[in-house]
């Protein structure tokens, strides 16, 4: 796996939230995170039906398709910035605060990635829907660890799935 793709896309995530973050600032902040899966497995649902509508050239499709996958990523992100502040019972007061949760975040997914490079091949769009299912059923009953688990391993399956699908 090629570590310039993969830092390419966190880049271009961090572009994203922070774009979208001057549109929307911390509406996320009042979501429960189990809304936010919910969110993400309608992202999915959505990269489904595009795969499937016959009607849009591959091209424009797979460009919707990557687009739908950076805003699991940041979502997903958003899920470990709220873990975060849940779990060390801290106050989310600035911007660059945010930012600097979220540069910890992507230093996390990058470690993670470079340890387990192989373990992260071979995915599909069902595999992540899979996953996210697992998660909406289990994410009451798992620990911060587990949940972190999760959406670090999450993260990496989706960024190394971006990857092949380019």
């Amino acid at each position: 796996m090629n570590v310039s793709f993969i830092e390419y896309v966190l880049k271009k995530c961090r572009k994203l939230f922070l774009e979208k973050f001057s549109y929307y600032g911390l509406s996320w902040i009042y979501m429960k995170n189990y809304s936010i899966i919910d969110q993400i497995f309608m992202k999915i649902i959505r990269i489904k039906n595009i795969t499937f509508n016959k009607l849009e050239n591959d091209s424009f499709k797979n460009n919707k398709i990557k687009n739908t996958y950076i805003d699991i990523v940041n979502y997903l992100i958003i899920a470990l910035i709220k873990l975060y502040v849940k779990y060390n019972k801290v106050k989310i007061s600035n911007l660059e605060y945010i930012i600097n949760l979220y540069d910890n975040i992507i230093y996390k997914i990058k470690i993670k990635f470079y340890i387990n490079k192989s373990k992260f091949v071979n995915y599909s769009t069902d595999n992540i829907l899979n996953n996210i299912l697992f998660l909406k059923k289990t994410f009451k009953k798992l620990s911060y660890y587990q949940l972190k688990k999760n959406y670090l391993d999450l993260l990496i399956k989706i960024i190394v799935f971006l990857k092949v699908k380019r």
